[in-house]
């Protein structure tokens, strides 16, 4: 409080805050060793003590968040997934091997090398990402101020990474697990879109003096858009 209160004194109009912990560097940059991504609880915290101790609404307020280079990749990967996916049918599909079919227009008799590459790729790097990721959200969920080397952390990380590999060696249909994966998305996908559009229009949360038509409106597509998504998903299921 005390600092933002001393910036306002001196005509500070806007503060920047970062979703990092640690010494201010570039995400691109080699040597991460002094930072880390700070936690969604954490980094909310900060924006609602900077917005508390302002004394005037004028001052603004800049959350930046540098994992939008991530997210903005992640999404064009997916995509491309989709449209490949979209050219195999259902029925064709009886293991991970037929899956390659969506690639032999573009590669040919190579396409299974490539599907298998992919595959080895994503496997690797899921291993590492998804028990991060949920431990990540224990985190989070629990309030655990700890730092990723904390024995609670890393018991998460270690259980989630055991749970897959035992899943992997048991003798399950990996299309079974898609599927219910679809099953999750198309069914938690509509939820979490209009709670966002809740959130939005919260004046405990959103001052009242800020007018959010437009984006109300996309908002509002969104939900139908997700919506129809959603119900095609799971009917495609049955």
């Amino acid at each position: 409080p005390y600092t933002i209160n001393s910036m306002e004194r001196q005509g500070v109009s806007a503060i920047v805050i970062e979703d990092k912990i640690g010494l201010k560097k570039n995400s691109l940059l080699k040597n991460q060793k002094d930072t880390q991504q700070d936690s969604i609880n954490n980094f909310c915290k900060k924006i609602k003590t900077v917005k508390k101790s302002r004394k005037s609404e004028d001052f603004m307020i800049v959350a930046r968040i540098e994992s939008f280079i991530s997210i903005l990749l992640g999404g064009l990967v997916s995509l491309s997934i989709i449209i490949t996916a979209a050219s195999v049918s259902n029925q064709n599909v009886t293991g991970v091997i037929d899956l390659a079919k969506g690639l032999e227009p573009l590669y040919g008799k190579f396409a299974i090398y490539f599907l298998g590459l992919g595959l080895f790729a994503s496997g690797i790097t899921s291993s590492i990402t998804a028990p991060l990721a949920a431990a990540y959200v224990a985190k989070s969920c629990f309030g655990w101020n700890n730092s990723l080397k904390s024995k609670r952390f890393r018991l998460v990380w270690i259980f989630i990474l055991i749970t897959g590999v035992f899943v992997s060696m048991i003798k399950i249909n990996p299309i079974e697990i898609i599927k219910f994966a679809q099953f999750s998305n198309s069914l938690l996908l509509p939820i979490i879109a209009i709670i966002l559009l809740w959130l939005i229009n919260d004046k405990n949360i959103i001052s009242s003096k800020f007018n959010y038509k437009y984006q109300n409106i996309f908002g509002f597509l969104i939900v139908i858009i997700s919506l129809v998504l959603g119900i095609k998903g799971l009917i495609s299921l049955f």
